[in-house]
């Protein structure tokens, strides 16, 4: 059967959503490989009967199962997010759309230090370390996106670059992307995020330059908290008027001063609750980022441990891999990308006999 014919077999379902809604679904646990065993409806003796004026339901058919690629480490698994599995799997397979294995390798960054010093914590890397990963990353392919392309992706499988890179550095460092990030951003025409704490420490002189330096066109500026301090990490003990202040005052500042509003959220020092998530939600937040490497990001498929299922969100709890792993982290995820798109081509004949059906 083509695959333009199977296309069009579940264009009554898939019709009947304009657009994808990204709607956490119920987590499920899959196994090792995903079944190669098609949906077969339940078979009965056939007997006789009157004809009936009011025409049968068509079953829905058999979710299928979410593939755990095996380079993942143990107790991670992916979680799918679209609540319209015909439409995924249309939006999957759709040759206009991304390719399958795409995949997004979200790193988070912090201070970066002259060669020969010593590091002060276990966030920090030298400047030849980020110098290998940049070469490293540009060489395997890797081209970078924003937060606004992440979330098309995400939500429409939109096409981006197969090996993509979200580069995210935390906190208020203009000086690490000048004096350390701008050179590989101009000579590779990359972008990088910059998750800002927007708190009434930061001057109308220091916003000034925050513009100048997102006028570069170099940088996509996203929330990242308004204090950020042991006072207003959000747990489970955090006042509720607190967290609102992390989650609602950084849109305010962002807009006021750059004149753009964010739409990602990066979890001040990777603390969230499942009421919070919720809350930055509906907050008008559209991603989410943790402090936990689970894996690369792919299309309805988001690697989550035991800390991020209880949210229920998917899109807000996304991994992100630590600046001192990252050189690896680019080989990990072409593995696991590599396993994915195997795993697809051998279940594209059992995927489009479901989606026919």
């Amino acid at each position: 059967m083509g695959l333009a014919l199977i296309l069009t077999a579940c264009s009554g379902i898939a019709s009947s959503v304009a657009s994808p809604k990204v709607i956490p679904s119920p987590v499920v646990l899959p196994t090792a490989t995903a079944s190669a065993t098609a949906y077969l409806p339940a078979t009965s003796t056939a007997t006789p009967s009157k004809p009936s004026a009011t025409p049968s339901p068509t079953p829905t058919p058999v979710p299928l199962a979410v593939f755990r690629a095996p380079s993942l480490l143990k107790g991670i698994a992916p979680v799918s997010y679209l609540p319209d599995a015909c439409q995924a799997l249309q939006y999957r397979r759709d040759p206009e759309r991304a390719e399958i294995g795409t995949m997004v390798v979200p790193v988070m960054f912090h201070s970066v230090v002259k060669d020969g010093r010593a590091l002060a914590d276990n966030m920090s890397i030298h400047e030849a370390d980020l110098k290998a990963f940049m070469e490293a990353a540009k060489s395997l392919g890797y081209e970078t996106i924003t937060s606004a392309q992440l979330l098309d992706f995400l939500q429409n499988n939109a096409r981006i670059p197969a090996r993509s890179l979200l580069l995210i550095i935390d906190d208020r460092r203009q000086g690490v992307v000048w004096n350390n990030f701008m050179p590989f951003l101009q000579q590779y025409d990359w972008k990088v995020t910059l998750a800002y704490i927007t708190g009434p420490v930061v001057s109308d002189w220091e916003w000034s330059e925050l513009k100048r330096l997102d006028e570069t066109g170099y940088v996509d500026v996203q929330a990242h908290g308004y204090l950020h301090n042991g006072e207003s990490y959000i747990t489970e003990f955090t006042k509720p008027e607190v967290v609102t202040q992390e989650l609602v005052k950084p849109i305010e500042q962002i807009q006021k001063y750059l004149g753009e509003t964010p739409i990602a959220f990066i979890w001040p020092g990777g603390n969230y609750t499942p009421q919070s998530v919720a809350e930055a939600r509906s907050t008008g937040y559209q991603l989410g980022f943790t402090v936990r490497a689970r894996g690369p990001v792919m299309f309805n498929w988001i690697p989550q441990g035991d800390e991020e299922r209880p949210s229920g969100d998917p899109l807000m709890t996304l991994p992100r891999f630590w600046s001192t792993n990252a050189y690896n982290a680019l080989y990990d995820a072409i593995r696991v990308s590599d396993e994915v798109r195997q795993n697809a081509e051998e279940q594209k004949v059992s995927e489009l006999a479901w989606y026919a059906q």
